[in-house]
């Protein structure tokens, strides 16, 4: 080797993650600032304290930082369903990791939400990354209400598939109200949430037949 020898840095991992981090940060206040459409790339190189070029080394669109962030959101939700499977009650783990997903998310991120699900309509890419992601939550739910009908800890004749994409759906709605709006009652929601979901899953408890004379 020669004094002229170009030696080649090894990347970094951490140094990696932890800009990424920064940047993803900074994408979520810009369009949760400006709006979905309205960000561009320099908007969150700024907001990063980076340059742009430097931006398109760790992300090359918009497109590529809403992917990333809802890879993120899976491997969160994931995590959440993971948490639910360790509850000792099917209702007490649904109501607990609700809870902590509306103290995690503020306003301004939830609305963010609305704009991301209207965005995967338009956009191909990113409905494929949205759909993928809601089979496999879909999935997963699915397959947490079939081991409580097999354990007998919801109603027997529950349509398993149909009620997970119910819950989902319910859960969802109440993330977005939560966005917009100013007067949502989280602690009372989650008190109705529970004494719905458990009338909706549990077993019907029958009064004990009367003796035959």
């Amino acid at each position: 080797m020669n004094d002229h020898s170009i030696i080649m840095r090894r990347p970094d991992p951490d140094l990696h993650a932890t800009r990424r981090t920064r940047i993803l940060e900074a994408a979520l206040r810009v369009f949760a600032r400006k709006g979905l459409q309205n960000a561009t790339m320099p908007d969150i190189a700024a907001e990063a304290g980076m340059s742009a070029a430097n931006l398109y080394h760790y992300v090359r669109s918009k497109d590529a930082i809403l992917q990333a962030l809802a890879e993120d959101e899976r491997r969160e939700t994931l995590t959440a369903i993971a948490a639910i499977e360790r509850a000792d009650d099917l209702v007490d783990g649904l109501i607990a990791v609700i809870e902590h997903e509306l103290q995690r998310h503020d306003e301004a991120e939830l609305v963010l939400g609305l704009e991301v699900a209207a965005e995967a309509c338009r956009n191909p890419r990113i409905g494929e990354i949205f759909d993928a992601i809601d089979r496999e939550m879909t999935d997963r739910v699915t397959q947490l209400l079939e081991q409580g009908r097999a354990d007998g800890r919801i109603s027997p004749g529950t349509d398993v598939r149909a009620t997970a994409i119910v819950i989902l759906s319910t859960l969802e709605g109440i993330f977005w109200r939560r966005g917009f709006d100013r007067t949502f009652d989280t602690a009372g929601t989650l008190v109705e949430l529970r004494r719905m979901l458990t009338a909706y899953l549990q077993p019907a408890k029958h009064p004990p037949r009367r003796p035959t004379p």
